[in-house]
C-alpha cells in the first residue's frame, strides 16, 4: 500500500471579492444636427446586472451628450461629469435642461423612488464613459474611480514619455 502525503495548508478566512458583470446591449443614440434635424445612431453599450444602476458608453457617445447639454445650456464643456435624467418609462437618458441628445437603451435601472425619473451622473474619464443614478452604490463607486483617475494621470502621462 502507497502511504500518501498530505500538504499541510494554512485555513485564511476569505474575503469577499466583488465582481461586476458587464453585458453588450444594443442603444440608440439620438441627436441634433448643424442642421437642426435629427440623427440618430446604433451603439453598443454595456450595463450590469437587474440591481446595478450604471452604463458603460463609448467615449465619442459621453463627449456628444456633454457637448450637446452643454449647448443646450449655452455653457462650455469644460468639466468631467454631466448632469442627466434617467426616464424609466422610454429607458431613456436625457440631459436636465432638454430633451436632446438622448441616449436610449432597452435595459431599465433600479427606480430609487416612485418617481418616473431618477437623476443620474455621466462620468467623462476612461477608457469608457459612464452613466450612473445618483446616490447609487454605483455613483460612489463612480466617483471614487474618478478622483482615483485624476490622481494618477499625471503619472500615467509621464509613463507615456519614457
Amino acid at each position: 500500500m502507497l502511504l500518501r502525503s498530505t500538504r499541510p495548508y494554512i485555513r485564511t478566512p476569505r474575503k469577499p471579492h466583488f465582481h461586476r458583470s458587464f453585458y453588450s446591449k444594443p442603444a440608440r443614440f439620438v441627436a441634433i444636427d448643424a442642421q437642426g434635424s435629427l440623427t440618430e445612431r446604433e451603439i453598443s453599450v454595456r450595463v450590469g446586472d437587474n440591481h446595478e444602476a450604471y452604463v458603460l458608453v463609448p467615449t465619442d457617445i459621453g463627449n456628444a451628450m456633454k457637448a450637446g447639454c452643454a449647448s443646450q445650456q449655452g455653457l462650455s464643456p469644460s468639466t468631467d461629469s454631466e448632469s442627466l435624467i434617467f426616464h424609466h418609462d422610454t429607458q431613456c437618458f436625457t440631459c436636465t435642461s432638454a430633451s436632446y441628445p438622448r441616449l436610449l437603451i432597452p435595459h431599465d435601472l433600479p427606480r430609487q423612488s416612485n418617481a418616473k425619473t431618477s437623476p443620474a451622473t455621466l462620468y467623462l474619464f476612461g477608457a469608457t464613459h459612464t452613466i450612473t443614478l445618483d446616490g447609487t452604490l454605483d455613483a460612489d463607486f463612480a466617483e471614487k474611480s474618478r478622483e482615483t483617475w485624476r490622481e494618477l494621470q499625471p503619472v500615467l502621462d509621464n509613463l507615456k514619455d519614457m
